[in-house]
């Protein structure tokens, strides 16, 4: 669970194209942590959540 915690504390950066590929690339990241069964559906659902809501 550590390596999702990790997730939310990138940095975003400056500007609209740059922090939505951040975003992109983060949400990439959860699913791959999800598929790997480190995360559970309820754990990545609300991660998921919180970035869709930085978009």
């Amino acid at each position: 669970m550590f390596a999702a915690a990790n997730i939310g504390n990138v940095t975003p950066s400056a500007g609209g194209d740059a922090a939505g590929s951040s975003i992109k690339s983060k949400l990439k990241a959860l699913k791959e942590l999800f598929d790997e069964g480190l995360l559970n559906e309820d754990e990545y659902k609300q991660k998921k959540q919180e970035l869709m809501k930085e978009l």
